[in-house]
């Protein structure tokens, strides 16, 4: 009973984890290491499931030094992202988090962008947050990045 109990648990905590602006793609890449560069799982917008983003951590992630991604988006009928606003955040609940330096980015390739001037400057869940227009349609994703020291 306790074994069932758990696993329900667990169950629940993972999958709220994973409501709100967007959830996981399958087949998506590991989820980073806190100590070496990795490529996040895909996340894909709720409103169109052909509309995903990860991020792929071209340094460590941890709050000792600067971090930089690739962020790339991919929609199936191939659309150039329009008017994109990055950002990452850490929510603290009851209405407070944290937030780092406004982050840096530029075109690296098609729908592929190069984030520089990240900070986490403490450990835990953070998110890079996206919101981006294609063909007129705007979209917000959310990618988890757990943070250690």
């Amino acid at each position: 009973m306790k074994n069932l109990f758990a696993i329900t648990l667990i169950s629940f905590l993972v999958g709220i984890s994973f409501t709100g602006s967007a959830f996981a793609h399958e087949g998506g890449h590991p989820a980073p290491s806190p100590s070496a560069p990795g490529t996040s799982d895909s996340i894909c917008s709720p409103e169109d499931p052909d509309v995903c983003a990860h991020v792929h951590f071209l340094s460590p992630v941890n709050t000792s030094q600067e971090a930089s991604l690739i962020f790339h988006v991919e929609n199936e009928p191939g659309l150039e992202v329009k008017d994109l606003k990055l950002d990452v955040w850490m929510d603290m609940g009851n209405g407070h988090g944290h937030s780092s330096a406004p982050v840096d980015f530029v075109v690296d390739s098609f729908n592929h962008y190069k984030v520089t001037n990240i900070w986490f400057v403490m450990p835990g869940q953070w998110f890079v947050r996206s919101s981006f227009t294609l063909g007129g349609n705007s979209f917000q994703i959310n990618i988890p990045v757990l943070v250690q020291e």
